[in-house]
């Protein structure tokens, strides 16, 4: 889990965003897949191993690295993004994507801050997820009306950029009560999960 919430960050970074440790560029576009790759596996695996509350002792410390430093990273990758952005052409579009990136920046330091406290939940993650989402759509829409050719995050096309939106809406649609626990029950039915019998003499 720990590995596709953050390699894929890294990897981006390390091919395009780091200038003191790059590898490489790489297109634009793959932002997409990048996304992809990490959110998304991440997301499905803490939701088949805790599908009703993630807040606990034991869920706090099994997401603290997605949800943590992964959370971190995309703190940093939105500051960056503001600074080697292409998309300001113009006074409207420079105001549109850095209030789009204050959004997006504040989510994601508010799930940082309520994964420290040990207060990470799903409803968390899905008003997380459905803002960036949301403010990415808007943000495209309104960069496309005044005439940028490039799109938030990282100068990505018109169809990356919308398609990098629908992507977080349909992730918060995803992490819904009932979708988690029927992953979880898909995963113990295939053998993914164990179920694990304790006696009272061991508790």
């Amino acid at each position: 889990m720990s590995a596709c919430a953050l390699g894929a960050p890294l990897f981006q970074a390390w091919y395009g965003e780091w200038s003191f440790a790059s590898l490489g560029t790489l297109p634009t576009d793959t932002r997409l897949l990048m996304y992809v790759f990490s959110i998304y596996p991440a997301n499905l695996i803490c939701a088949v191993y805790f599908p009703t509350r993630v807040e606990t002792a034991v869920g706090a410390h099994f997401v603290w690295i997605p949800s943590v430093v992964g959370g971190s990273l995309r703190c940093v990758g939105v500051l960056r993004d503001i600074i080697h952005t292409q998309t300001h052409v113009n006074a409207v579009c420079k105001l549109v994507h850095e209030c789009t990136c204050a959004v997006i920046f504040a989510l994601w330091l508010s799930s940082i801050l309520l994964a420290l406290r040990g207060r990470y939940s799903w409803k968390a993650a899905r008003v997380v997820y459905a803002g960036e989402g949301l403010a990415f759509l808007v943000c495209t829409a309104t960069l496309h009306v005044f005439g940028s050719a490039v799109y938030a995050p990282g100068n990505m096309s018109l169809g990356a950029a919308v398609g990098r939106g629908f992507l977080a809406l349909v992730l918060a649609a995803l992490l819904a009560p009932g979708i988690r626990l029927h992953a979880a029950e898909l995963a113990t039915r295939h053998g993914v999960i164990r179920p694990v019998t304790v006696s009272l003499n061991d508790i």
